[in-house]
């Protein structure tokens, strides 16, 4: 054989293998729900695949209820390019409740909901590639919507990953129970946590954006 040709074969080879190593390795995830603000930057400064899950607006405002967790509005009017770039709608309020911090928790939960999805629908058109599901949607069926989630990220939806996510999903207690939920009955529980007032309360106050995600349904 041909020196050169056996060395360029050579070479082809360890770029192969070296390639194939690479790939092989398993992907990461990174759940971070603070770095919302910046998945745009992130996805495109490291390449990263993104998937947004949008939660029920009486749901997320339910959750900071029960566990009393208030939102400090400074974080945002400190920011003025975040400001500027995502949050200019929402200045107005952002300021009052930086001026005003004890505001009611429902609330508060009321605009740091609408902050947040607006800012995920705004995504929703500029990066039609990302994948956006809401929680409740993949709660209902885990099986089926985590398949559609592995196919679009080409993952391989092996007879293991369905074992974990029927485990992690089907509400039995285990040695795991603190990893586990009862995923469909957990859609509504916000019913349970919150008072009729509250429900149209935050209803009303999210009507804009949480009719882009939710019917009317889903308030029932």
């Amino acid at each position: 054989m041909d020196i050169k040709k056996s060395k360029t074969l050579r070479q082809f080879a360890k770029f192969n293998y070296i390639y194939l190593k690479k790939i092989a390795k398993p992907r990461k995830l990174i759940k971070d729900p603070i770095a919302l603000m910046s998945a745009g930057w992130l996805a495109k400064k490291y390449d990263l695949d993104v998937l947004l899950l949008v939660r029920h607006p009486a749901a997320f405002v339910a959750s900071l209820k029960v566990k009393n967790w208030k939102f400090d509005y400074f974080n945002f009017a400190n920011q003025p390019l975040l400001i500027k770039e995502k949050l200019q709608k929402f200045e107005t309020q952002i300021n009052y409740f930086v001026e005003n911090p004890n505001q009611d928790i429902i609330k508060q939960g009321i605009l740091l909901w609408n902050i947040i999805y607006d800012v995920v629908h705004e995504y929703q058109k500029k990066y039609p590639n990302w994948y956006v599901i809401t929680h409740e949607k993949l709660s209902s069926n885990p099986l089926m919507e985590y398949e559609k989630i592995f196919k679009h990220f080409n993952l391989d939806f092996s007879d293991k990953v369905k074992s974990n996510i029927l485990n992690s999903s089907d509400g039995e207690s285990g040695k795991d129970s603190k990893l586990k939920r009862d995923s469909k009955s957990n859609i509504t529980s916000w019913k349970n946590r919150l008072s009729a007032q509250e429900i149209d309360l935050i209803k009303e106050g999210t009507k804009e954006i949480s009719d882009l995600f939710y019917t009317q349904a889903d308030w029932e």
